[in-house]
């Protein structure tokens, strides 16, 4: 099965999701942070739930094949200092945007406006926190947008200023 199928049914039921649990809705988040109604609290302790057991069990099953095929690892990740700080940083912006970075374009799929300055701001930190890992950003911005899905192949899902934007134009770039 192609992948792009596979991840847009994937993506389309996760925002479904999203949308149900009240994840897409700033006044949730905002009740959340102040302990007034612990709703997103429970659905994301249920998420981390299933996700430990799902990752107990594949593990000790063993190391098989994704669904697309693809070998299956569990190799674990040193901790690094900065770490701390970037999640400082992360939780700074959700309190202040009320708004999580993962249910940003599910609210952008469900027409909210303001989920665009949220995306901007998401998109101006990974740019930031590239430029200084790396001190090449116009490297990492062609990176970035080269490893971007081709949206043009799907029209109808986006808008006319996304398909003929600028963003569009240095994507082709050599």
């Amino acid at each position: 099965m192609n992948k792009k199928i596979v991840f847009g049914i994937l993506g389309i039921v996760f925002g479904f999701l999203l949308t149900r649990a009240g994840a897409t809705t700033p006044d949730f988040y905002a009740n959340l942070f102040l302990f007034k109604n612990l709703q997103l609290l429970w659905v994301i302790t249920a998420a981390v739930s299933v996700g430990a057991i799902g990752m107990f069990l594949l593990k000790k099953a063993g190391p098989r094949r994704s669904l697309l095929g693809e070998a299956v690892s569990f190799e674990g990740k040193p901790m690094k200092r900065n770490l701390a700080l970037g999640a400082l940083i992360f939780g700074a912006g959700w309190g202040l945007s009320a708004s999580c970075p993962g249910t940003v374009l599910a609210m952008l799929g469900q027409g909210r406006i303001m989920a665009l300055p949220i995306i901007g701001g998401v998109l101006v930190g990974n740019l930031l926190y590239a430029y200084l890992r790396e001190g090449n950003l116009i490297k990492d911005v062609k990176d970035f947008l080269m490893n971007c899905p081709d949206l043009s192949a799907m029209p109808r899902l986006q808008p006319e200023f996304v398909r003929h934007s600028t963003l569009r134009r240095i994507y082709e770039m050599p």
